[in-house]
């Protein structure tokens, strides 16, 4: 009950502080316009009124990245307007047609050790240094024009902290501290998860990664988000080592998970994957007969695209048994084999089970 109350509770102190804080705002500008009267006796250009400020926030990522490398985190990706930077070993920046505005770097550890509070309190930090830079620049230039700009900068910041504070986000940094703090096999499963995700991103193999980004997890952490994402990691990577009848038993899990955004596509892989593994192996055919499942009707990434046709190919063969059906999919399969550069084993074993082609002595 109480944890209900926690998120109406934040709301409306959100709400609370925001028109505190505009109070305070109208009052400030009052009195500087007490203090100082010519300075407004011709109107501001409102889009300049905030130019500082959201250059400040255009430039946030730099200095969020210092902050998160005092910690000891290294620099994947930063992709700033059309530049985009990474760093794998030496450092790359290259252009992108795609704009964009993210960072992405990378934990020291992956034990659930990792400095974890400037992490994710280098925002905050870099809003409450642009709150006191603007601020103590208001109060140097009180009486010049530059006053103007400078006192909507350093109050949008304040307010900007203060929503950044109390809001009930997906993602707050405060919510995401104080459950770090409670739990080290989440922060282990989010770090493994940020070194996962990464590597696969640079084109390395689930089989290549170290096993300990692979460890199991307690079992009443198993329905958290990042715990999901690990276990899904995996199941992939049992199969990538030849373990089928083992992932299998992995992706159970998420067969039985109720369909939604945050699900769809751990639903989706665990069904595609899982009926190559049924096909292969003779299992009941519980993924080959769920390939109009809603999740994978949902969108997902293009490179499912592939796996996608392989579970139809299969289902075609060894459920359906029409053999035209095979024929009619196997082109557009072929061609997102040689496109992609992989594939083709799992083809081949399909159709020399199928009898389509001589099996291997």
């Amino acid at each position: 009950m109480l944890r209900k109350l926690v998120k109406p509770i934040r709301i409306v102190c959100a709400a609370a502080l925001v028109i505190g804080w505009y109070k305070i705002m109208q009052a400030l500008v009052d009195y500087h316009y007490s203090c100082c009267p010519q300075l407004y006796a011709e109107s501001a250009n409102t889009a300049l009124l905030f130019l500082p400020m959201l250059l400040m926030i255009l430039l946030s990522p730099f200095p969020m990245a210092a902050v998160m490398a005092a910690s000891g985190y290294r620099l994947h990706q930063l992709h700033w307007l059309f530049l985009v930077i990474t760093k794998s070993g030496k450092l790359r920046i290259r252009l992108s047609r795609k704009l964009g505005y993210s960072l992405r770097m990378l934990p020291p550890r992956t034990d659930g050790a990792s400095p974890y509070v400037l992490y994710w309190f280098s925002g905050y930090i870099v809003i409450a240094a642009m709150f006191i830079l603007f601020a103590l620049l208001a109060a140097i230039f009180w009486r010049t024009p530059a006053s103007r700009y400078l006192n909507n900068c350093f109050l949008s910041a304040g307010l900007w902290l203060l929503l950044m504070l109390v809001l009930p986000t997906r993602n707050n940094a405060l919510d995401r501290v104080l459950t770090f703090r409670r739990s080290q096999d989440l922060r282990r499963a989010w770090e493994c998860a940020m070194h996962t995700s990464a590597a696969l991103e640079q084109g390395m193999k689930l089989t290549d990664m170290p096993e300990e980004w692979f460890l199991p997890y307690p079992e009443e952490m198993q329905d958290h988000p990042l715990v999901r994402l690990n276990h899904f990691n995996r199941a992939a990577r049992l199969l990538d080592q030849e373990h089928p009848l083992e992932a299998y038993e992995a992706l159970r899990y998420f067969f039985d998970l109720t369909p939604a955004p945050d699900t769809n596509q751990l639903i989706a892989g665990a069904i595609l994957n899982g009926a190559i593994v049924e096909a292969l192996n003779d299992l009941p055919p519980m993924c080959l007969s769920q390939l109009e499942h809603s999740s994978l009707r949902s969108p997902l990434p293009p490179q499912w695209e592939r796996g996608l046709l392989t579970a139809r190919y299969a289902r075609a063969l060894f459920v359906q048994h029409d053999e035209n059906e095979a024929a009619a999919i196997l082109p557009g399969l072929e061609k997102l084999i040689e496109q992609e550069g992989k594939g083709r084993e799992t083809l081949d074993r399909l159709q020399q089970k199928a009898g389509l082609l001589p099996s291997e002595e």
